[in-house]
């Protein structure tokens, strides 16, 4: 019997690096705009496990897809959230 190939698979050399790396530095983006930028539908939930997400270890993983150092990132975002704290109401 002869196997169907899948054609939900993707071939590798059709993925495009940097259509990759923005779709991860996107998943960063929406995490930073739910620290930063929340709408008042996401600050009850969304906002408190993105800013949990920061110290992750997916965080990590996502920062490395993005091209980014996640140390530096993380110092960036905590720096970020002093001033916010700072600023916000």
């Amino acid at each position: 019997m002869s196997e169907v190939p899948n054609q939900n698979q993707v071939v590798e050399g059709n993925i495009n690096p940097e259509s990759c790396r923005a779709l991860w530095c996107a998943v960063i983006m929406v995490q930073w705009n739910l620290v930063f930028k929340p709408c008042r539908v996401d600050w009850q939930y969304e906002r408190p496990a993105a800013l949990r997400w920061f110290d992750s270890a997916a965080f990590e993983q996502v920062c490395s897809l993005a091209g980014f150092d996640p140390d530096w990132l993380r110092e960036e975002f905590q720096a970020r959230l002093l001033d916010f704290k700072q600023v916000a109401p």
